[in-house]
């Protein structure tokens, strides 16, 4: 240790430059070169209740519509698809084809319930500008994401139990035409005008099974219906409902201005700083391992195992001639 501050001393100059004042400038330009800023802005989200209760896919009960908005949308910003859209929203904002992937890649969208029914939108961006058109077109992006996907559903939905319509109506009218077919080969006998097995049960088995037949495909058939009617009228006031909102109650706004920004740039500085310290550090302990001089008696006795004698003094200047 007392060697490597030897060193250190003996090279003052060196270390300060290196241990000191390098550190403190390239941390100061990276703080003006790369600064940071965040921009948030504050969405509302309505209760479904204000819909006559219908909810959008995936909501659940038991949680805020704050928070179903907030589980929805951060879904969303994970896929592909979203990234895209951005993308081609930036570029009557952000010309440049390099930098605009650069916004979008390092935008760090977050999206948090701050209360029942707030939300809060935020983004990271090195130019103050950039961060608000960035959380606008954001937010844009995710609504009309959320409306496509909503209407998707709805229309998946009605086509899934369209063809299931069709075949029970289908079924239905095979079960009507067998049991017509069975009272026209059997004149005189008794059925009910709504098809009631119960009528004829005991009289005949046969007839009360197709009358059977007939009223269950009927049952099926009015089910289906109800079904139709109740997830289109669902899906129309889900997607009116996420079309209303989130609404945007505060605009997108710089939370902290000036060199430093939101003072993530002075963790990037200080990184910095630390890492050419550490290389200082580093080239301390290269010289200190590639310095072989001996300055100590002890040093010459360890290093040749013979005891020192005796020692010369350093000449002075005026000895020396």
């Amino acid at each position: 240790m007392v060697k490597y501050i030897e060193i250190l001393f003996r090279f003052k100059f060196r270390f300060a430059f290196l241990l000191v004042l390098l550190p403190a400038v390239v941390g100061g330009i990276t703080v003006l070169l790369f600064p940071s800023y965040r921009a948030s802005a504050q969405l509302w989200v309505d209760d479904p209740a204000y819909f006559g209760g219908a909810t959008p896919t995936g909501w659940s009960q038991y949680m805020t519509a704050a928070q179903n908005e907030q589980d929805s949308l951060l879904q969303l910003l994970s896929t592909r698809s979203f990234n895209e859209d951005l993308y081609r929203r930036l570029a009557t904002d952000i010309p440049d084809p390099a930098a605009r992937a650069a916004a979008v890649s390092g935008s760090k969208l977050t999206i948090f319930a701050t209360g029942t029914h707030l939300l809060s939108v935020s983004a990271t961006c090195v130019k103050q500008p950039v961060c608000i058109v960035l959380v606008n077109r954001s937010v844009e992006a995710l609504r009309d994401e959320q409306i496509q996907m909503e209407k998707n559903n709805a229309t998946a939905g009605v086509a899934f139990l369209t063809t299931q319509m069709q075949q029970a109506k289908t079924t239905q009218t095979g079960a009507e035409d067998a049991l017509r077919r069975y009272i026209s080969g059997h004149p005189g006998i008794k059925v009910d005008v709504n098809g009631d097995p119960n009528t004829s049960a005991a009289s005949d088995p046969e007839l009360a099974r197709l009358a059977a037949d007939v009223q269950t495909a009927r049952s099926t058939v009015t089910n289906l219906q109800e079904q139709i009617n109740r997830n289109t009228n669902i899906a129309s006031a889900s997607t009116a409902l996420i079309q209303a909102g989130p609404r945007m109650v505060d605009p997108p706004m710089i939370q902290k201005g000036g060199l430093t920004g939101d003072g993530s740039g002075l963790r990037k500085a200080a990184m910095t700083a630390g890492a050419v310290l550490a290389l200082g550090a580093c080239y301390l302990f290269l010289l200190g391992w590639l310095d072989k001089t001996l300055r100590d008696p002890r040093d010459i006795e360890r290093r040749f195992k013979l005891p020192v004698v005796t020692t010369i003094p350093e000449l002075q200047p005026s000895e020396r001639f």
